[in-house]
């Protein structure tokens, strides 16, 4: 009786966590066609299947669904930044490399995430829209900075400008990368010698 009652409780957990994805992923897609202010709730429950009362089951308003779309970019972001953490702990260069190819890799391989980042940009005039991308730049950056002051300490990057201005550059051209390609042949554009340009930049053999 008690596995029944434990089995159909994770049942409905699992089927609440799926609805949940599907209405995180048809508010992506609209709010990256149509902008913060045209989407409305309605029209994200069209595009996730559901009747919009099912929306407010799961997110309080727009602005929270549209946070919380954001938020699980920025999760699924360090999540990968850690595991390269833990693959080169000690090895401050390739962390920086391999930190800088797993960000490449999100943005290249799921457009519909890394235009959602852009569009977030657009609206940082909103102060609670602000704070988070604030609080994601910061992230970003500051996991870079750690690792140059570590390399320059070793000898192995000798670049003299600040960490946190060359941190926050290979950040920055990590994004411009992605709307680089649009104007630019598909052949022309070398994923290694893009990593390898932005690094030597830097000063990162």
């Amino acid at each position: 009786m008690t596995s029944n009652i434990v089995a159909r409780s994770k049942t409905r957990y699992l089927a609440y966590e799926q609805r949940h994805q599907a209405i995180l992923n048809a508010a992506l897609r609209l709010f990256n066609a149509r902008g913060y202010t045209a989407t409305r709730i309605v029209d994200i429950a069209a595009e996730a299947d559901v009747v919009e009362p099912v929306i407010y089951s799961h997110f309080e308003n727009k602005k929270q669904l549209f946070i919380q779309c954001f938020e699980s970019i920025e999760e699924e972001l360090i999540f990968r930044f850690r595991a390269v953490e833990a693959k080169y702990y000690d090895d401050e260069i390739n962390y920086i490399k391999g930190t800088m190819n797993a960000y490449l890799d999100f943005l290249m391989n799921d457009p519909n995430k890394s235009m959602y980042l852009i569009h977030m940009f657009s609206c940082m005039d909103e102060p609670e829209f602000r704070i988070l991308i604030d609080r994601f730049m910061n992230r970003c950056i500051s996991r870079i900075e750690r690792e140059i002051d570590k390399a320059k300490q070793k000898g192995t990057i000798s670049n003299p400008l600040s960490s946190r201005f060359l941190a926050g550059m290979l950040v920055v051209q990590g994004s411009a990368s992605v709307l680089l390609r649009n104007y630019i042949d598909p052949v022309l554009f070398d994923r290694q010698n893009l990593l390898e340009t932005v690094a030597k930049c830097c000063g990162i053999d």
